[in-house]
């Protein structure tokens, strides 16, 4: 019996992104004096999560006016609404994680709104955001008090969190004095999980179909509205609801368009399950012919859960019914953030299975070695489903996700081979 333990713990310089890793391995006969061996060995491997504020400058942020040249010029500072005090610039206007800007929209059935955005709660000022002030000249549409947010720093990660583990196993048998046969399994299962920057309530949906839209409040709500682009016949007025207690326009008969971000950041969790195994003879004829053959069935199936990705047409209901709270939103109930941003959850299999075997003979005897022979064919049927986990919706685009990719494929085939090879060393 043979038994193998090995392990390794890494960690950085600075204590973080640590790294282990563990693998045993049991083994037991010998072919040559029991006519069989057999191992079975497990692995497990974890990779720490690594955010960019866990490192030092250049890495933690996008305000890059710290690096400058030999001349004196300095880069730019890219933060959502980050001003570069070199030329003044304004990097926006963003919307803002958790802070809701409004601005009236003068127009019968417009979604876009006019003059400058102002705060929906003042009082919360930019919450845990830096407050800057600009000047009316570097923005037409920004207050010019507003909240200038480090995106690398709060949500970008530099290494995604992995972990891996694993069985393998081989069993192998003598049959008679001139063949072998073994059957080996192979099970492997991988998680990831990644995180980044939040989305915001306006945006464009995916291709096929992009459609661009602005969130709109609208000046009445009811508990059977149903949510509009532009917030008009929504099913509300006042004969069966009220006005709009987040809409401050709304006394005037004026809908609002907002700019405001998600608090919650897009989460990407993978799972892959892979799965093989293979059966196979080798061995040698009395006459010298050697022959080998084998099977082999693999699946893999990897399931992608992607967490807080919005679906507008949703935002547009919650936003007639007044079900979400825009002056403070990580005080809107839990279902309600569910509704607007339910869990993408899609499996992708692929599958193959196969068939060779070949035959191979030394036929005599050269300078150099023997004279050999050999043929061999193949058969092979793949096939793959992989889904779209966002699909195109022509005549309904904003019923899909912001942001999730809409590809998807299926498709099988068979491959069908076949070779011969002759070997001839004539030269010693």
């Amino acid at each position: 019996d043979l038994f193998i333990a090995d392990g390794s713990y890494c960690i950085s310089q600075r204590g973080d992104a640590d790294e282990e890793r563990v693998s045993l391995t049991w083994g037991m006969g010998d072919l040559g004096s029991d006519g069989y061996n057999f191992y079975v060995s497990g692995e497990y491997g974890r990779q720490g999560k690594l955010w960019a504020r866990d490192r030092g400058y250049p890495y933690n942020t996008l305000d890059l006016q710290a690096t400058c040249g030999a001349t004196g010029s300095c880069m730019a500072n890219h933060n959502w609404n980050g001003v570069t005090a070199e030329d003044g610039s304004f990097n926006g206007l963003f919307s803002i994680p958790g802070v809701t800007l409004l601005r009236p929209i003068t127009t019968a059935t417009g979604a876009t709104g006019t003059g400058r955005f102002q705060f929906l709660n003042p009082g919360a000022g930019c919450r845990e955001w830096k407050s800057i002030t600009i000047t009316a000249a570097q923005s037409t549409t920004s207050p010019l008090n507003t909240c200038e947010v480090d995106y690398q720093n709060a949500y970008i990660m530099l290494q995604p969190e992995i972990e891996r583990m694993g069985l393998s196993t081989r069993f192998t048998a003598n049959v008679g004095d001139n063949a072998q046969i073994y059957a080996m399994g192979q099970y492997f299962s991988t998680n990831t999980f990644a995180s980044f920057t939040p989305l915001g309530f306006n945006g464009t949906t995916p291709p096929p179909g992009g459609t661009a839209f602005n969130m709109v409040l609208p000046v009445y709500i009811c508990g059977t509205g149903i949510g509009t682009a532009n917030a008009v016949g929504t099913g509300c007025d006042a004969t069966n609801g009220r006005l709009n207690p987040y809409n401050p326009f709304a006394a005037a008969g004026q809908r609002a368009q907002v700019l405001l971000r998600n608090i919650n950041p897009r989460e990407v969790e993978t799972n892959s399950k892979s799965l093989r195994g293979v059966f196979g003879i080798d061995g040698q004829f009395a006459d010298g012919v050697r022959y080998q053959a084998n099977f082999t069935a693999s699946q893999v199936d990897l399931t992608r859960d992607e967490n807080n990705y919005l679906i507008p047409q949703r935002l547009f209901d919650v936003a007639a019914r007044g079900t979400f709270n825009f002056s403070n939103p990580a005080a809107t109930p839990q279902d309600v953030w569910d509704y607007i941003q339910p869990q993408s959850s899609e499996v992708s299999t692929s599958k193959l299975w196969q068939l060779q075997g070949a035959l191979s003979k030394d036929l005599m005897d050269l300078a150099g070695g023997p004279l050999q022979a050999a043929i061999g064919a193949s058969y092979r049927e793949e096939s793959i489903n992989a889904p779209s986990a966002n699909g195109a919706n022509l005549s309904a685009p904003f019923q899909r996700y912001l942001s999730i990719n809409a590809v998807g494929t299926a498709g099988a085939r068979n491959v069908k081979s076949g070779f011969f090879e002759v070997s001839a060393p004539v030269l010693e």
